[in-house]
């Protein structure tokens, strides 16, 4: 049995199929994640830190349509780390335009 301790992070809310790819990274079965949108894998600021460490524990690259990404290295960590943040602060947006808008429709009927 081996000593190494594998820590299996579990998101606030799960998304289908998540569990598995967890599985496949920490299997070593695969050693990157291909995405069209990286921000995508994450659905707050909190899991996706959470998740740049897992991809840096077990050795994985994140990949999507600008580049490759090491997040052990501090340029892969940086431009993951702005990606995500960008990413909530969208978010943030258009949760603020949905609130707006309802509450003005709202007013009009």
């Amino acid at each position: 049995m081996s000593s190494t301790t594998i820590l299996v992070y579990q998101p606030a809310a799960a998304k289908p199929g998540f569990e598995r790819l967890v599985a496949m990274l920490c299997s070593g079965s695969i050693g990157a994640v291909c995405c069209l949108e990286v921000s995508r894998l994450a659905r707050n600021g909190r899991d996706w830190h959470h998740m740049l460490e897992l991809y840096g524990l077990v050795d994985a690259r994140v990949v999507d349509h600008d580049g490759v990404y090491d997040p052990r290295h501090p340029n892969g960590r940086l431009l993951l780390g702005m990606k995500g943040s960008i990413s909530e602060f969208e978010l943030g947006v258009l949760r603020t335009r949905m609130v707006e808008a309802v509450g003005g429709r709202r007013r009009c009927a």
